[in-house]
């Protein structure tokens, strides 16, 4: 045998695939979670883990799951990782109060018509080092509203 054999206990699992040792799946997320952050539960191989999505992640980033991918059969202290695309659910209709906050955020931050790069895979082990700032007052009663309205 040439190695590429794999082997994954307890049969395939819906909405997982396998791109060789690594595994990978979709998380559809908020677009108010995808900007503040916020944990997930995801399904792996062994079950329901919890993802941290960090604050300002942005539609189709890769987080993964290091050492949760499947086993190398020749290897089996070897294993790949469980990445995870980020899809951001943008919503379709929103009240007049949440389009108010919305655009009252575009004017503040400046940002339309902006275009940002991506693709860039995050280890969920280094992810504490990304840094998340939390702000009182005014600011987090702006977040707390545009989170709310589009739950």
């Amino acid at each position: 045998e040439d190695g590429s054999a794999i082997r994954i206990t307890g049969g395939e699992k819906q909405g997982i695939h396998r791109e060789g040792l690594d595994l990978c799946s979709d998380v559809t997320i908020d677009c108010t979670d995808a900007i503040l952050g916020t944990t997930v539960k995801v399904e792996t191989i062994e079950g329901l883990r919890d993802l941290y999505i960090p604050p300002g992640t942005q539609p189709g980033e890769k987080l993964k799951i290091v050492q949760l991918g499947a086993r190398d059969i020749k290897r089996p202290n070897h294993r790949g990782d469980h990445n995870f695309v980020i899809k951001v659910k943008i919503p379709k209709n929103i009240s007049d109060q949440a389009r108010s906050l919305v655009e009252d955020l575009a004017a503040l931050k400046g940002t339309r018509g902006i275009s940002v790069p991506g693709d860039e895979t995050i280890d969920q082990g280094n992810l504490r080092n990304r840094s998340h700032h939390s702000s009182a007052g005014k600011k987090s009663s702006f977040w707390g509203s545009v989170r709310n309205l589009f739950r």
